[in-house]
Parts: structure tokens; C-alpha cells; sequence
């Protein structure tokens, strides 16, 4: 029964039965109830049919809010062929280059929706799929459809409607649905491509938002390759500390300034010392560095500032040191905390006279060399401890350059990821296509212990067993990064992120053991999406037997 005629039917029953209270007629009253159970069953009828057009846009906003506005186009399509009770369908988008492709396939491989999308274009040509609905009940025999190829040729009894898309470009895309009109649900009714008709602006949605964050990849890469090419040193970045820290180098490089860089492991101290010495007035002359922590005392004694032959056992000829080797230079000493009192008061003498004596010499040179020294531990708390030299840390540290971890600069992970990635394809001569953007939100919530050197290492054993043209997934991501420590370290408080990360596992655990582990319950009771609530699940290991072991 037609809604909106249904109200006006109960009024109608309700008069007639008025009319007949008078003068009782069984007949006309059986006769009158009878029809108003059929009207109170088009009642629950149409009920039924706007709760599922409530559900279904219920289901689609979820989709759409998940992650920031971040919606799937396949889940979206997916959700649509359910709620029309279509058997399969894909979405057609146009590409920059001018021509379509297919987006999404339910039902059907996008191999096959590839095949029909050409055939559309040839047989009903752009501009029509682009203009307005297209709707079929019998495409089999219709002269818009019934040419097509054999092994692609629409059944006479398929049901189909074509659904164009509002995008912001000169060729629109469109929604193809289709279903055996002989199946139980018949061809489709005018309610059903209402819905469709709805439910497709949420579709262009999706594919403007899935367009808005590859442009803001894109963005991200271009914008990191301009600062890893047009510096010259390339550190890639788009921290806001490490980005003064860069802009200090135009006055701080030409200057004699000895530098202290202070920063965890890994964190990029290295490449800082080499954009020093690139804008210096040294450039064209030799950067020489020096771990002085890989070195035994007697031999960094000797590296530094070289020895006469007969100097020690083993001294068969003069050797020049790295101050001398350096001369004109840079010379960046690293992990320069490790070196003993011994060395650290011949260092001084040299920065202080610029002059060097080799071991068992009785002459010095004179240098002229810049010093840069880097170190990852607190030198003022050495100092106190007897450990380093107050006067070699004053004389070290003209400038002191403090570069951040990793975790502190969540902003630079993207940029170092793709830049990692395209640089281990390159190297490996294999195609990779782009990173998920789930791995991404995966990896900014990391610690990075190992920071810059860490995320490096991971980026290339990701790349090494990506497939062919793949994307970089979290299915490639090592399984000992993905354990959370739940432990925090004796010698600092627990991070903002590693107690979030606590309450979350608990939150999903308990959401878990509420819904008897119906992992779909659980994800529309956190208000999460599948696909996340899976993820979170591999972070934090959450094991059903291992739950119920703990609790027994």
C-alpha cells in the first residue's frame, strides 16, 4: 500500500464504522475489519521498510566517522548492495589523466566490473551514465544493454539501476547496481532506488575524502623530497623544533662556533653535524667523524691526534691524526661522553691552543679544524659525578642543538616513511605503492626507542617482503613491534601514551568478553570500525584462551 494513502484509509474505516453503529450490519463490519488489518499490515510494512532505510544510513555515517572521517568505499558499496538487496555492483570514478576506473567491486571480481565499465562507455557512452539514473528491469532485452559481448552479456531477466555520482570533475563517476528480477525480491521498486539515490551521495563522499588524503600524502612527500633535495644534508622533515634548528644554520654555520648536539640514539645527530658542515665556510673541505665510544683508549688517543713511530708497541711508522687529516675542516666527534679524563684534557688543550701532539711526540702542529661533538647522555650529570671535564663541556659548547626524538615528532614519521620506502624500492628495484593508511596510525603511536635509525631499519624489512605493487600494510609490520610494554622504565614516569594504551586494551578486553567475543558486537559497542577493532586486537595481542586462563 502506497504510504501517505494509508493514514487517509484509517480515516475512511473509522467513518464507515461510525456510520454502521447505528444499524449493525455483520457483514459490512467483518468486511470493514478485514480491510483494516490489511491496512495496519501496510502499516507495519512501510515501518519496516523506513527502519531499514534508518539503519542503513545509520551504518553508513558509523562508516563514515570511523578514524576522522575516513571512510571505505568497498564498505560503503558492500553496505549499499545489502540494504538494496542488490546481488553485486561497483563504483566507477574518473582518474586524473581523464578516464574512469573502478573504485570498488561486491559480488563481482574488478577484473569482470572492468569488462562491463568498457562495455557501458562503448554502448551508453559517458555523458549519458553521467547525466541521470539509469534504470533497467529487464536489461537483458533492452537496446541500451542486450549488445553486449557474450561472455559479459547482461541476463534478459536482470534488474539494474546506474546511479550517477556528484564529483567536482568534467566526467562524473557513477554507482552500478544490479539482481535477477526472477529472484525473491523481484525488480527493483521505486522505494529501493530512492535509497540508492541517497545512499550514493555518501558514496561521493567517500571517494572526495579518499581523494583529500592521497593529494595530502602526496603533499607530505613532495614536501619532504624538496627539503631532502634542496638542503643537501638530507634530513627530511617537517618538525617545527628540528625546522629552526636548520634556519639557525645560516648564521650559526659560517661561524667557528664549536657545536654540542645533544639527542637520543638514532635521532638523526649525525645528519645535523653533516648540514653544520654543509653550510659552513668548510664545506668544500673534509667532514671527518669519529664514535668514540667504538674505540679503546690507547687506540682513539691515537686516531686523534696520531703517533710517532716507537710511540707504543705497534707504532711501525708516524701515523698523522684526525685533527691533522682534518685541517681546514670539521671534525665531528660522536658519543664524544665516552671518551676517558685522559683524552678529554688533551682535547681540550687542542680546542684551546688549536695546536696537536702526537703520542710520544715532542712537537705540535698547528690545526685550524671545527669541532662538533654529539653525545645521548646528560654531560652536566657527568660532570657532577666526576666523570667529564667542566671545562671541556663550557669549551665544547659555544652552541648546543638539542634534536628530538622521534616520538616527539610524530609529523615526520609519514615523510620518513615514504621517503625510506622509496628509497629501499628503488635500491631493491621493485614497485611499491604507497603505505595504508592504518600502518601510518599504527606507527605514530610507537615509542621508537631506537627513533630515526629504528624506523629505517623496519621501513626496509617491510619493503624486502612487500609483494610486487603492493602497498605497505600493518600485515608487514615485525610482530615484536606491535608489543605495547605495559611495564614503564624505573628511571621515568609513565608516558600520556603508554597509560592510554593501557585503559584502551582494558576497554576492548572487557568490551570483548561482554559480547561472548563476537568481534562485530564489540566494534559497534566501542563505536570502532571491523577492520579497526581487528588491529587494535594484533596490538595488544588479546587472545580469548589467554583471557580465560588469566581470569581462572
Amino acid at each position: 500500500m502506497i504510504r501517505g494513502h494509508v493514514d487517509e484509509a484509517v480515516i475512511h474505516l473509522d467513518h464507515a464504522a461510525s456510520l454502521i453503529s447505528d444499524h449493525p450490519d455483520p457483514t459490512l463490519e467483518r468486511g470493514i475489519e478485514d480491510m483494516r488489518r490489511e491496512v495496519e499490515q501496510g502499516l507495519i510494512e512501510g515501518t519496516t521498510a523506513q527502519s531499514n532505510e534508518f539503519a542503513a544510513f545509520d551504518e553508513i555515517r558509523r562508516v563514515l566517522r570511523v578514524e576522522e572521517g575516513e571512510g571505505s568505499v568497498q564498505e560503503i558499496l558492500g553496505l549499499m548492495v545489502r540494504r538494496s538487496g542488490a546481488s553485486r555492483g561497483c563504483v566507477v570514478a574518473p582518474t586524473q589523466d581523464g578516464s574512469a576506473s573502478v573504485l570498488a567491486a561486491v559480488g563481482m571480481s574488478v577484473r569482470v566490473a572492468q569488462d562491463l565499465l568498457r562495455e557501458l562507455l562503448a554502448r551508453v557512452g559517458a555523458q549519458r551514465l553521467g547525466s541521470g539514473p539509469i534504470v533497467s528491469s529487464r536489461a537483458g532485452v533492452d537496446p541500451r544493454f542486450r549488445e553486449f559481448p557474450a561472455a559479459h552479456a547482461l541476463s534478459p531477466r536482470t534488474s539494474l539501476v546506474i546511479m550517477p555520482l556528484s564529483l567536482p570533475s568534467r566526467q562524473a563517476g557513477f554507482l552500478y547496481l544490479d539482481r535477477p528480477s526472477e529472484g525473491p525480491l523481484g525488480t527493483f521498486k521505486q522505494r529501493e532506488v530512492n535509497l540508492i539515490s541517497v545512499l550514493s551521495n555518501y558514496v561521493s563522499v567517500a571517494i572526495l575524502e579518499s581523494q583529500r588524503r592521497e593529494l595530502a600524502r602526496e603533499n607530505v612527500s613532495l614536501r619532504g623530497r624538496l627539503l631532502e633535495n634542496g638542503n643537501g644534508h638530507g634530513i627530511v622533515t617537517r618538525s617545527r623544533e628540528l625546522l629552526e634548528i636548520l634556519s639557525l644554520l645560516e648564521r650559526v654555520g659560517p661561524s667557528d662556533a664549536t657545536i654540542l648536539i645533544e639527542g637520543e640514539t638514532g635521532s638523526g645527530k649525525g645528519l645535523l653535524a653533516k648540514a653544520i658542515h654543509a653550510s659552513s665556510n668548510r664545506a668544500n673541505k673534509p667532514l671527518i667523524q669519529v664514535n668514540c665510544a667504538a674505540l679503546p683508549e690507547p687506540l682513539l688517543e691515537s686516531e686523534l691526534f696520531g703517533h710517532v713511530q716507537g710511540a707504543f708497541t705497534g707504532a711501525v711508522r708516524e701515523k698523522a691524526g684526525l685533527f691533522v687529516e682534518a685541517n681546514g675542516g670539521t671534525l665531528f666527534l660522536d658519543e664524544v661522553d665516552k671518551m676517558t679524563i685522559t683524552i678529554q684534557g688533551k682535547l681540550l688543550h687542542v680546542l684551546d691552543n688549536r695546536e696537536v701532539r702526537p703520542v710520544g711526540g715532542n712537537r705540535s702542529a698547528k690545526v685550524d679544524v671545527r669541532v662538533l661533538c654529539a653525545t645521548n647522555v646528560n654531560l652536566k650529570a657527568r660532570i657532577a659525578r666526576g666523570e667529564f671535564l667542566e671545562d671541556l663541556y663550557y669549551r665544547l659548547n659555544d652552541i648546543c642543538f638539542r634534536v628530538p626524538p622521534l616520538r616527539e615528532r610524530p609529523e615526520d614519521i609519514p615523510l620518513l616513511v615514504d621517503h625510506y620506502s622509496r628509497r629501499f624500492a628503488a635500491e631493491l628495484g621493485k614497485e611499491v605503492r604507497g603505505v595504508e593508511p592504518e600502518m601510518l596510525r599504527l606507527f605514530a603511536e610507537l615509542p621508537w626507542r631506537g627513533n630515526v635509525r629504528e624506523l629505517e631499519k623496519v621501513v626496509k624489512r617491510m619493503v624486502v617482503l612487500a609483494n610486487e605493487g603492493e602497498p605497505l600494510t600493518t600485515r608487514l609490520v615485525p610482530r615484536e613491534l606491535l608489543r605495547v610494554e605495559e611495564e614503564t622504565n624505573g628511571d621515568a614516569p609513565p608516558t600520556l601514551k603508554a597509560e592510554v594504551a593501557k585503559v584502551e586494551r582494558k576497554l576492548i578486553g572487557q568490551a570483548l568478553e561482554r559480547s561472548n567475543w563476537n568481534k562485530l558486537k564489540a566494534a559497534r559497542a566501542l563505536n570502532l570500525s571491523y577492520p579497526t577493532l581487528l588491529q587494535k586486537i594484533k596490538l595488544y595481542q588479546l587472545d580469548r584462551r589467554m583471557m580465560i586462563r588469566q581470569r581462572s
